[in-house]
C-alpha cells in the first residue's frame, strides 16, 4: 500500500503495541492514549485512517469523534471504532455519520487488517476520482475553446496530458496591431499541485501580457517580467516552469519567439527538420535570467513546432526530427503525425503547436 498513516487511540498499551504491529509492517503508525491527545497529534499531522477505542479517560472515543465532525479540514478522515460493546449494539456506532467501520473486542486481526485495507482503498479511490475532476476542470481552464484563424495559414493546437508529471496551459491573445501571442507552457509537480500551480502561472502570463502587450512586443522581455514576478511572489517560490511564447503577425507574416526549458522549436519546411534555439533557463530560478527573441520565417508549405515538456536529450530530439521528417507539411500533416506515436516514443512528445503557412494558391 501507498505511505498511509494510521492513528490508533486506546488507553491500553497492550492494544496500541499489538495494532502498532501488526499494522506497522505495512503503514506508518502513531498512538495516543486517549482522545485530547489524538487531537494532538491529529494536529501535528493529519493521519488516512483513525482506529479508536471508546471508553477512555479524559475523552471518550465518541467525544474524540464529535470533536472531528465538527472540523472541516478532519471530519473526512475515515474512522473505526474499538468496541467491547455486545455485538448487536454495535451497528448503532456505524449509523453515526462520519463512522465507517466498527469492530468488537477481542476482534480479529486477520479480519481487522482486511477493513482497513479495503476502507483506506476506498478512500485512495475516492480522492483519486476526486482529484480527477477537479483536475479536468483545471485543465479546462488552462486551454482556449477555440484557436485564431487567418487566411493562408493552420493552427493546431492540443492538450496532451503528461500523467503525474505537471501541468500543462495553452492560450493567445491579440493585441491593438492585429498580432497575436501564444503562451504553450509547462508547470512541474505532481497531481493537482502541479495543476493548481499552472493554474496560477496561467494567471500570471496573462496579466503580464494584458499590460505590457500593447507596449512590448519581445516575447523575451514578457517572459523576463513574468519570471521577475514569479521570484517576488513567495505563494510561487516553488513553482518550476517552461514557456514558450510566440508573437505571430499575419498580416506582415512575422513569427518571433522566446522560450525557456522546453524541447526546442523545430522548424519543419520541404528541405528537412530543422531545431532552433532556445534559453535553458526555467522560470522562476534564476532573477538575472535573460531570455531572447528569435524571429522564424515562415515560407509555403513549412510549419514551427513546438513541445510543452523539458529540454530534451539529444537521443529525443533525433526521434523527434526523425518523425517530423517524414512528414512533409501538408494537410493530411497532423493526421499523419499522429500516427507516428510509436516512432516518436510516447505520447506527450508529440507537438503541442502546431503553426504552418499553407501552399500558396
Amino acid at each position: 500500500m501507498e505511505n498511509y498513516s494510521i492513528l490508533i487511540v486506546d488507553d491500553e498499551d497492550s492494544i496500541q503495541d499489538v495494532l502498532g504491529y501488526y499494522l506497522g509492517e505495512t503503514y506508518e503508525v502513531r498512538t495516543a492514549s486517549d482522545g485530547e491527545e489524538a487531537l494532538e497529534r491529529i494536529a501535528e499531522h493529519a493521519p488516512d485512517l483513525i482506529i479508536s477505542d471508546i471508553m477512555m479517560p479524559r475523552m471518550s472515543g465518541v467525544a474524540l469523534h464529535d470533536a472531528l465532525q465538527t472540523r472541516e479540514h478532519t471530519r473526512a478522515i475515515p474512522f473505526i471504532f474499538l468496541t467491547a460493546l455486545p455485538d448487536d449494539q454495535g451497528p448503532s456506532l456505524r449509523l453515526r455519520p462520519g463512522v465507517d467501520d466498527y469492530i468488537t473486542k477481542p476482534f480479529d486481526f486477520e479480519q481487522l487488517r482486511v477493513r482497513v485495507d479495503r476502507l483506506l482503498e476506498r478512500a485512495r479511490f475516492s480522492q483519486e476520482r476526486l482529484d480527477l475532476c477537479i483536475g479536468e476542470e483545471f485543465s479546462r481552464r488552462l486551454k482556449p475553446e477555440h484557436w485564431p484563424e487567418a487566411p493562408g495559414f493552420r493552427i493546431f493546437a492540443q492538450d496532451i496530458p503528461n500523467g503525474d508529471r505537471g501541468g500543462n496551459l495553452l492560450d493567445w491573445m491579440k493585441d491593438a496591431s492585429g498580432a497575436y501571442y501564444f503562451i504553450i507552457g509547462n508547470v512541474w509537480g505532481k497531481g493537482l499541485r502541479a495543476q493548481f500551480y499552472a493554474f496560477s502561472f496561467l494567471a500570471y502570463v496573462r496579466s503580464v501580457m494584458h499590460a505590457m502587450r500593447d507596449a512590448a512586443h519581445s516575447p523575451a522581455e514578457l517572459i523576463r517580467r513574468v519570471n521577475e514576478v514569479l521570484i517576488e511572489d513567495p505563494p510561487m517560490e516553488e513553482t518550476l516552469a517552461s514557456v514558450t511564447l510566440i508573437r505571430w503577425d499575419p498580416a506582415q507574416n512575422r513569427v518571433i519567439y522566446a522560450g525557456c526549458g522546453h524541447y526546442r522549436p523545430m522548424l519543419v519546411t520541404e528541405l528537412g527538420v530543422h531545431a532552433l534555439g532556445h534559453d535553458r533557463s526555467f522560470l522562476g530560478v534564476d532573477p538575472h535570467a535573460a531570455f531572447t527573441d528569435t524571429w522564424v520565417g515562415l515560407q509555403p508549405r513549412s510549419a514551427l513546432a513546438v513541445y510543452p515538456l523539458g529540454i530534451a536529450a539529444r537521443e529525443v530530439e533525433a526521434d523527434l526530427t526523425n518523425a517530423l521528417a517524414d512528414l512533409p507539411p501538408s494537410a493530411a500533416m497532423i493526421d499523419r503525425l499522429t500516427s507516428h506515436r510509436e516512432t516518436v516514443g510516447a505520447e506527450d512528445l508529440l507537438p503541442t503547436f502546431w503553426l504552418e503557412r499553407l501552399p500558396e494558391a
